[in-house]
């Protein structure tokens, strides 16, 4: 108990009582990949949910802690990257992309730990390491693909990634208006048609898009205790929109819009210590949702 008292408290004290330790708390048999890629999991999983790249990149930096990008510039996966270590493989011997159990702490530190004595159990090669990975992969490895119709035959869709500023074109079919392709992932600005669009792509996922598009932001303004929401839309035509709330007293929005109005939507926070949350999902599109929270 003492030991535990310890290490809880060499975390970051948050008051009350309460400390948030980087590394988790462990007795013996210390070892963290499998917490790191399987806490990365979570939020790839979560960054599929609400379709965000900021937190797919937050995944993928689980992968780069593991290959380098560490307190001690090395890879830890044999055969990956440089400088890459030599592994506890018993049995085996040394093979391309084995992992072994991962970073320790000494003592009650809350630390990374790597010695380069090669011993168990933090070089020891375990599978379970290994499959974390290979689950996490399954979510960021490859590009996003997109296809659609475009009434513009012969012509082109220009995706623009608004955090980088390459350009990609996927060309049109001239006889069915059809395309398709893969992209990095990011968000993009989307163009054809003399229409734009805003869109987030995230690998692995398939995404379908079709002329005509519009384009959609919502945005809150809090004053005390009441919350607007603004939801902005361009285009012509109509669209459906639906908006879900939580902790705000307004009720759900589900209904047909004109394109190129502004909406307001106000609402009070019911509870002041949780926070507010909106969800807009154009179309039924789930994959197409832009949300707002705050407190």
């Amino acid at each position: 108990r003492e030991n535990y008292r310890l290490q809880v408290q060499n975390g970051v004290p948050l008051g009350n009582g309460y400390y948030l330790r980087r590394e988790p708390v462990a007795f013996e048999h210390r070892g963290n990949h499998d917490v790191t890629l399987a806490g990365g999991k979570g939020v790839a999983c979560a960054a599929a949910a609400k379709n965000d790249y900021a937190l797919a990149e937050l995944a993928q930096r689980q992968f780069e802690w593991i290959s380098g990008k560490n307190p001690f510039a090395e890879s830890v996966m044999f055969g990956e990257g440089y400088d890459y270590c030599q592994e506890y493989a018993v049995l085996p011997g040394e093979m391309v992309g084995e992992l072994g159990v991962g970073f320790a702490t000494l003592d009650e530190h809350d630390s990374p730990f790597w010695p380069q004595v090669n011993t168990c159990v933090y070089k020891e090669v375990w599978i379970r390491s290994v499959l974390q990975w290979i689950w996490l992969a399954s979510d960021l490895h490859g590009g996003a693909k997109i296809s659609g119709i475009m009434p513009q035959k012969n012509g082109k869709v220009l995706f623009t990634n608004m955090d980088y500023g390459c350009i990609y074109e996927l060309s049109v079919n001239s006889e069915t208006g059809w395309y398709e392709g893969e992209l990095p992932a990011g968000n993009y600005e989307i163009c054809c048609c003399g229409q734009i669009k805003h869109m987030t792509l995230l690998a692995s996922r398939s995404y379908r898009l079709d002329a005509p598009f519009y384009d959609y932001q919502i945005k809150a303004r809090k004053e005390g205790n009441e919350v607007t929401l603004v939801i902005r839309t361009q285009g012509s035509g109509r669209a459906r929109i639906k908006l879900n709330m939580i902790n705000l007293t307004c009720c759900d929005f589900d209904r047909e819009i004109i394109l190129g109005e502004e909406i307001e939507i106000k609402g009070e926070i019911r509870e002041a210590r949780r926070p507010y949350y909106a969800v807009l999902i154009p179309d039924g599109k789930l994959e197409q949702i832009k949300e707002v929270y705050g407190r």
